[in-house]
């Protein structure tokens, strides 16, 4: 049963390695000034990114050959809702309707994220 529910966690998940990003659901329809707008975002979302996959990494998947730097994943839900919700914050609003088309999932879990064992309303 705990492998059942382990296993569906990770078939909807992100991998994030340093600053690149790599994902299974990606929406098709990013035109693109999306691309330029993904390739613009700013340096510490891009860093909040790394820093939250690696918090709420649910296994690490792979390592990379050169350097052994481990490769994490993580729920895109929580992730799309963390990132959305750091974007408004900081001021970021067109980087986040850019990560809200870019996830192909829904945002967050009923209205709510977890980050670090901790429970957040999106």
């Amino acid at each position: 049963m705990v492998f059942k529910t382990i296993s569906q966690a990770i078939e909807d998940t992100v991998f994030v390695e340093a600053e690149s990003l790599w994902m299974e659901h990606v929406v098709s329809e990013l035109d693109e000034g999306d691309f330029q707008a993904i390739g613009e975002m700013p340096r510490e979302i891009l860093e909040e990114m790394r820093k939250f996959v690696e918090r709420n990494s649910l296994v690490i998947i792979a390592y990379r050959i050169d350097g052994r730097k481990p490769l994490h994943c993580c729920c895109s839900r929580c992730l799309k809702a963390h990132l959305i919700k750091k974007c408004k914050e900081r001021g970021f609003g067109e980087q986040g309707k850019v990560i809200s088309r870019m996830f192909n999932c829904e945002t967050g879990h009923n209205g709510y994220y977890i980050d670090d064992s901790e429970l957040f309303e999106v």
